[in-house]
């Protein structure tokens, strides 16, 4: 026998996305490095990226200014380096920190900008090969958020930077290739400069971010960005300039 259920019983049945904390700013920041999961079942949830926008663009900003000087001292270095030039391109050298400044400056702004909205793009793709949709806002979002450890291997680029003398600055990186001279060029070189802890760790994050606002899983998800990255790195390994370093990023 069947037993009816009264009409005044409620339904326990929990909602889309209940159970789901409600996070700051702040915890969003730290809750990707700490305890990324729920951090992006907030984020997909609720993807307010506006603010995380503006503080990672903010401390790249800093890191540019922080670089400032070394980056004048680098070119001037670099240009005297060169030997005779022609008028044409001695005119330049007049203008050449401004250029520097400007072009720093915009790339540290518009940068992570352009990224961001490239790898939600690809995210995005991967959602409508495997028939999986989510709003283009989470994703960029998730973007946004798996940006932080790239962020913090900047931050620790430019104190390095700022401490060590101009002529140092092309052996300043985050990758293995910090155990190699950047003048070898060598294809060891490049490939160690791929390897970066921190691009390596924001790679991961895209890739459960956008597991968890697809609702998919990480593996597959995973599988595609290593994919996409493996071609990059391949484009740059064959690159006679090399790797200009962070992981891929």
């Amino acid at each position: 026998m069947v037993n009816d259920v009264p009409d005044n019983v409620p339904d326990n049945t929990p909602e889309p996305g209940a159970g789901i904390k409600n996070l700051s700013l702040w915890q969003r920041l730290t809750g990707v490095i700490v305890n990324p999961r729920p951090a992006f079942l907030d984020i997909a949830e609720r993807p307010n990226f506006i603010g995380g926008a503006i503080v990672l663009c903010a401390v790249n900003l800093l890191i540019a200014l922080l670089c400032l000087p070394k980056l004048k001292d680098f070119t001037a270095l670099m240009m005297e380096k060169a030997g005779p030039m022609p008028p044409e391109a001695a005119a330049f050298k007049g203008i050449a920190g401004t250029v520097t400044s400007v072009t720093a400056i915009l790339g540290a702004v518009i940068g992570p900008l352009l990224f961001w909205l490239l790898t939600a793009v690809l995210l995005l793709l991967f959602g409508y090969l495997t028939s999986k949709r989510t709003s283009f806002r989470s994703l960029y979002a998730v973007s946004v958020f798996a940006y932080v450890p790239t962020t913090i291997a900047g931050l620790i680029q430019g104190v390095l930077i700022a401490l060590r003398p101009a002529e140092d600055l092309k052996n300043i990186t985050t990758s293995l290739a910090m155990f190699l001279p950047a003048e070898s060029g060598s294809l060891t070189f490049r490939v160690l400069s791929l390897v970066d802890p921190f691009g390596l760790w924001s790679i991961a994050l895209l890739a459960l971010g956008g597991a968890v606002a697809l609702k998919t899983s990480f593996s597959k998800t995973a599988a595609f960005i290593f994919i996409l990255w493996v071609i990059y790195g391949a484009v740059i390994i064959a690159n006679p300039f090399g790797a200009k370093g962070l992981g891929g990023f």
